[in-house]
């Protein structure tokens, strides 16, 4: 499996744009994460094609050979993330072995397997057009790295594998990349048991926050998905925020973190690089966060409902 952040929904397509080092969990201090499973977003239900390599959705794409940040994109060397850095753009390829991740190489933002031939047909959704509590996880100094959201005025929602061990900002209150007002990160939450993580914001921010499910989805519901990822293999992130939706298709599978996670299919689109962190929404209330993908479609969101003790002693929400 990939990680996948909710990159800007590829027109409805997200990879797992990276794998964060990941932070002792529930510590506020990030330490450097062990291998970290690599899957990719899911993309939008069409014909059947060929079974490939997985990866993750985080923003960037982070080459190993050269050790250092790409605008537009950072990817690790541990698999497909939805998550990724936005200062410029190339995109590692790797082929993760699935539930077998590969430790990162360094710091990684989002390692996502590109195809020889990627097909159109993960490209998909569209521009969202209500979505308040959406936020832009950045690295500092590199850019946009992961979707999240706001869940209350002093918490921001993302995957574990988005946060960086050094400085971090949120952009809230813009659907448009790079927009917003910006808020330092002063604190760092992560999971103990699935690929999520709570960043504390040093300021509190009054757009409206998301809420979360108590329970997980039905399986055969459709869903939504949200995020800045990229749009397509060789594309940057999205300039604004995008949404697909999507077929959840199990409750019982796993995240980057060997976590509980949902399994969905793409409808209209899927998960992509940059996805990573973003929301998977329920009928408005979010049921769970982005963190692994495929190329064939399919994507893994942490279970909201399976930490929810964690994230009410955490953020008392």
């Amino acid at each position: 499996m990939n990680k996948l952040v909710a990159s800007a929904v590829v027109g409805g397509t997200a990879l797992v744009l990276g794998v964060l080092p990941v932070v002792s969990a529930a510590a506020a201090t990030v330490a450097p994460t062990t291998s970290a499973p690599s899957a990719t977003p899911a993309h939008p239900a069409l014909p059947t094609m060929p079974s490939s390599p997985t990866h993750n959705p985080t923003g960037h794409g982070h080459k190993p050979s050269t050790g250092g940040h790409k605008s537009g994109g950072h990817r690790t060397t541990t698999g497909h993330h939805t998550g990724g850095h936005t200062s410029g753009g190339g995109v590692t390829s790797h082929k993760p072995s699935p539930h077998k991740p590969k430790p990162p190489a360094h710091l990684p933002s989002g390692t996502i397997h590109i195809p020889s031939n990627p097909p159109t047909r993960i490209i998909g959704g569209k521009n969202a057009a209500h979505a308040p509590w959406a936020a832009q996880v950045q690295w500092d100094g590199i850019g946009f790295e992961c979707s999240g959201a706001v869940v209350a005025p002093q918490w921001v929602l993302t995957a574990q594998h988005c946060v960086n061990p050094s400085g971090m900002t949120v952009l809230v209150g813009s659907p448009r990349l790079g927009e917003g007002t910006a808020v330092a990160v002063d604190g760092k939450k992560l999971d103990p048991a699935g690929d999520m993580a709570l960043l504390h914001l040093a300021q509190p921010v009054t757009v409206p926050v998301a809420k979360l499910a108590d329970a997980d989805p039905e399986v055969g519901s459709v869903n939504d998905i949200y995020g800045w990822g990229k749009t397509g293999p060789n594309s940057g992130p999205s300039p604004t925020l995008k949404t697909a939706t999507v077929r959840v298709t199990g409750v019982d599978c796993t995240d980057a973190q060997h976590g509980k996670a949902i399994c969905s299919t793409g409808i209209d689109g899927t998960a992509f690089n940059g996805d990573s962190g973003g929301a998977e929404m329920a009928d408005g209330v979010e049921v769970g966060v982005c963190s692994t993908g495929d190329d064939a479609g399919k994507s893994q969101y942490a279970s909201v409902a399976a930490s929810r003790d964690w994230l009410r002693q955490t953020a008392e929400v």
